[in-house]
């Protein structure tokens, strides 16, 4: 068995039957098209235990006030969006590919959308990308991207969130990452922040290090907030050690700079807004809070989250709702305590915070099956009652259209919008749409488990099976853990209880015949899906469970409980209505102690009529507030009445540099305006300024009160008027000469160049040798200066004949000397070897017993060996086979020997022995053994 199995409802039957099947609404053409099966739900996703997960549900207002939805996780490896109309009827979709792996965030800055994205670097690469921020289009058109490579991160937004908001060009960005492998050898996680220019997509800051919260720097960091306050961030962030609180910090820094991170001399406010104690029940992560919402108002910033109570942080488990309103100097911190849910009962979830304006807000939660609401001041206390509806949240943060909240809620594919007025929290309006697929179903039967679904819209067929058998286990005394397939006990008293759960692993549908007399609850820590049935009135029940595909299988069930017909006594009013809410009065069984609630109507409101005077800026109005709960509405309203301004009052005068002002004062309501006198004139003297032989000439109009000045008038410059040049510097032959002039109206002098004068050349001819060509060399008398021309090439060597200095011989190479008859310049030649002259020496052969040798050869003038002669040995005897000298006869022995068969050498002698007489004696047959016998 495993968790995959639910009960998919409890149907009642007879009259008051009705249908748990969710209606598919009017789909259209919109289903037939888009036959898509979404996968995931965001039912509660804003809570969380220990630390919050990325928001991956988002709803906007498109400027033709349609809705968008925004949804990832729905379609492996896509960003779903679809489109809704104002009545939420489903429009179009659209599928956007992921741009990273994993989804970060989503943002409508009103003229594009944003989508921060992300991938794991577990290999601590610092070129790989792993924070990335994309722009689109309002058409989903990609437009540019930017992204942060190695930034300290193992894991984007692991165990935390991720938001954005933006301020004019500027789009920031708080998240979180598991950083790299740091000196414990453990991968820490802590809170990013980015600063994106919107225009040109590109990162002008962040920081993804390690620092304390004085830089805003919270590790570990479990959800992540962030708004902008002027030119200044304001960030709050869940921490568990470092800070372990919720944690407020506020920028110092100017963020419209392109640079928020804060320098040494200008770090971070900072408050812990709720601190949480020490956890010594489990982990230390746990704090025991769920941070939901962050917002700015006039006065505060506004904390909102659940929390159990933190006195007791080791025991408790039940959470209740806290806001907390922090002034904007973060000097005062005031927490106010929404509910007061009892120790052991439903949780509140994290809450849900809306801005309504800067001076009001929304607040729900979750708690059981229902969602709570009020409305909250600017300071964070409760403004009005509590009101709660059926339903639930999600991780959709409400927008805001037309004075109402609207969010929505899907699993699977069935998406709930929701819809709550400001004015009137107990208007609540919910629609229900249904996605995928739209199936017709051939259900199972007792022989055939096969179940075939056939989709209206696309004629898509889905084939499953289910048991063809029903087999539920029921428990009856619940002191004992056993269950048995039989149902052992049918008669019970009105506060027993029986628990049940199927065997088949399959979703099931139990059936009650009146749902009034029991209640079902699902037990939790389970690995089986066990219902508790507990019997609140009693009467006669019909129980029928079945796999819900397989209806023909059911197993029915005949229960009594108490007394079969009732008889009341009178109501008793357990709780009175107001003009809010409804009361509640129970009725008991005189017989069997049952009981009934019945409802009692809601009051009407007592109205108190107080007319309203319109002033200068407000409508006038009849307001009609109820005396008991506060609720009033407005009517009969007068359009406000318009200033009635006096005479201006000069309260700044204006000058030459800057307008001045002055203030008109309403004679009805005192409220002032204020109007702008545009600057006077300025008040110049001229003063002419003449040309020099550089500078031109002009006209100074100079401001005598503000000292502003313009130029016109202008005469060009008279230039230079130079005088004779005076010799500075006499030139040579070798450099330059040097020359001023000056000019004979401002002294100004110029320096110029008096060419070098020629050289005085002296000539020498050089005559060619036998190496050397010859030329005729010019050399400057005066500096040494030289170059040369006339060349005549070189005459070349005359030699004389030979003279013999070394003779050659056999091995070696002789010289010869020849002498140049013009230079006696010498050069030696070489004489070839002469070469060996061979003479043979002849060899002989080898013997038996002697050596022989080859033939060889040698030099008859130096004796030296030419060819080596080679020593053959001795053969060594050639042995015959034996030969008779002497044969053998009887008693005479004989002889022979080998010999060698060249040479004829005797080499081995032996004798031969005499030969013997044989006679053969043969015994007669009388004997039994016959034998034979060699006699020598």
């Amino acid at each position: 068995m495993n968790m995959k199995k639910r009960m998919l409802g409890i149907v009642l039957s007879g009259a008051m039957a009705v249908s748990t099947a969710v209606s598919a609404g009017s789909f259209s053409a919109f289903a037939v098209a888009q036959c898509v099966a979404y996968s995931g739900s965001n039912v509660n996703d804003q809570d969380y235990v220990q630390w919050s997960d990325t928001v991956k549900s988002y709803l906007t207002v498109c400027d033709n006030g349609n809705y968008m939805r925004v949804q990832s996780g729905a379609i492996k490896g896509k960003l779903l969006v679809e489109y809704y109309s104002s009545d939420f009827e489903p429009l179009s979709t659209k599928l956007i590919d992921n741009e990273l792996p994993i989804f970060g965030a989503f943002y409508d800055s009103g003229n594009n959308y944003y989508v921060l994205s992300g991938q794991e670097n577990p290999k601590q690469n610092d070129s790989l990308e792993v924070f990335r921020i994309t722009k689109y289009d309002k058409n989903w058109n990609k437009i540019k991207s930017c992204g942060l490579y190695g930034a300290n991160t193992t894991v984007p937004f692991d165990a935390g969130s991720a938001r954005m908001t933006h301020s004019g060009d500027h789009l920031l960005v708080r998240t979180c990452h598991e950083m790299y492998k740091s000196s414990d050898g453990n991968n820490h996680q802590a809170n990013v922040t980015i600063e994106v220019d919107m225009p040109s997509m590109t990162i002008t800051d962040s920081y993804t290090g390690v620092m304390n919260v004085d830089y805003g720097y919270v590790s570990h960091s479990f959800n992540q907030f962030i708004k902008t306050d002027g030119n200044h961030i304001v960030a709050l962030d869940h921490g568990d050690a470092h800070p372990r609180s919720a944690v407020l910090v506020k920028y110092n820094s100017d963020f419209t700079t392109g640079k928020f991170f804060p320098s040494y001399f200008e770090q971070v406010s900072n408050i812990d807004v709720v601190t949480y104690p020490e956890y010594t029940a489990g982990h230390y992560n746990y704090t025991g809070a769920a941070i939901g919402g962050f917002d700015v108002s006039s006065s505060s910033y506004i904390v909102a989250q659940s929390t159990v109570d933190l006195d007791y942080i080791n025991t408790s488990e039940t959470r209740n709702v806290y806001v907390s309103a922090v002034s904007k100097d973060l000097s005062t911190n005031k927490l106010n305590k929404i509910t007061s849910y009892a120790e052991g009962t439903d949780s509140a979830s994290a809450p849900q915070l809306v801005k309504i304006n800067n001076n009001s807000f929304l607040l729900l939660w979750a708690r059981d099956t229902k969602v709570s609401c009020v409305k909250l001041n600017a300071d964070g206390t409760v403004n009005g009652s509590i009101h709660t509806f059926e339903g639930s949240l999600s991780d959709c943060q409400p927008v805001i259209k037309n004075g109402r909240a609207v969010w929505y809620v899907y699993d699977k594919n069935n998406v709930t919008f929701n819809s709550l007025n400001f004015s009137n929290l107990d208007d609540i309006k919910t629609v229900d749409v249904k996605t995928g697929h739209d199936y017709e179903t051939k259900y199972a039967s007792k022989t055939d488990g096969t179940v075939t679904q056939t989709c209206k819209s696309c004629g898509y067929v889905n084939k499953f099976t289910v048991p063809t058998s029903t087999t539920v286990y029921w428990r009856t005394d619940l002191s004992n853990t056993s269950f048995s397939s039989v149902l052992s006990k049918t008669q019970f008293s009105v506060g027993d209880s029986i628990d049940f759960w199927l065997y088949d692993d399959t979703d099931y549908t139990v059936e009650f015949s009146d749902c009034s007399m029991v209640s079902v609850n699902k037990l939790e820590n389970y690995a089986n899906d066990i219902r508790r049935i507990t019997f609140k009135n009693g009467g006669s029940l019909t129980v029928k469970i079945y796999p819900t595909y397989n209806p023909s299988v059911a197993k029915t069930y005949k229960l009594t409980c108490g007394c079969t017909s009732h008889t009341y006594g009178s109501a008793v009013i357990t709780k009175q209505p107001t003009c809010t809410s409804e009361g509640t009065k129970t009725k008991t069984c005189t017989k069997c102690g049952a009981t009934v609630t019945e409802t009692i109507a809601k009051l009407s409101h007592s109205y108190t009529a107080t007319v309203v005077a319109p002033t200068c800026t407000a409508n006038g109005y009849t307001l009609h507030k109820c005396s008991v709960c506060g609720t009033s509405y407005k009517d009969n309203t007068t359009k406000a009445t318009g200033h009635s301004y006096g005479n201006s009052v000069v309260t700044k005068q204006p000058t030459c540099t800057s307008e001045g002002t002055k203030t008109k004062t309403c004679t009805k309501c005192n409220a002032r305006v204020t109007e702008t006198i545009p600057k006077t004139s300025h008040k110049y003297a001229d003063t002419v300024v003449a040309p020099t032989c550089t500078t031109d000439g002009y006209t100074l109009h100079k401001c005598s009160v503000c000292g502003t000045s313009y130029k016109d008038s202008t005469t060009k410059a008279t230039g230079h008027s130079y005088g004779n040049s005076v010799v500075t510097k006499q030139p040579t032959c070798t450099s330059v000469g040097t020359a001023i002039k000056t000019c004979t109206k401002c002294n100004a002098t110029v320096t110029e160049t008096i060419p070098k004068t020629s050289h005085k050349y002296a000539d020498t001819v050089v005559a060619p040798t036998c190496t050397t060509n010859g030329y005729t060399l010019h050399k400057c008398s005066v500096c040494g200066t030289s170059y040369k021309d006339s060349t005549t090439k070189a005459t070349g060597h005359s030699y004389g004949n030979s003279v013999v200095t070394k003779q050659p011989t056999c091995t070696s190479e002789g010289t010869a000397i020849k002498t140049c008859t013009k230079c006696n310049a010498t050069v030696t030649e070489k004489l070839p070897e002469k070469g060996h002259t061979a003479v043979t020496d002849k060899g002989y052969p080898a013997t038996c017993t002697t050596a022989g040798k080859t033939d060889g050869s040698h030099c008859s003038v130096c004796n030296t060996v030419i060819k080596v002669q080679t020593v053959i040995n001795a053969t060594g005897h050639k042995s015959s086979g034996w030969i008779v000298d002497k044969a053998a006869s009887i008693g005479v022995k004989g002889s022979k020997h080998k010999e060698c068969a060249v040479c004829k050498k005797v080499l081995e002698t032996a004798e031969i022995p005499a030969l013997s007489r044989m006679v053969q004696i043969t015994q007669f047959p009388i004997q039994t053994t016959p034998r034979s016998e060699q006699l020598l």
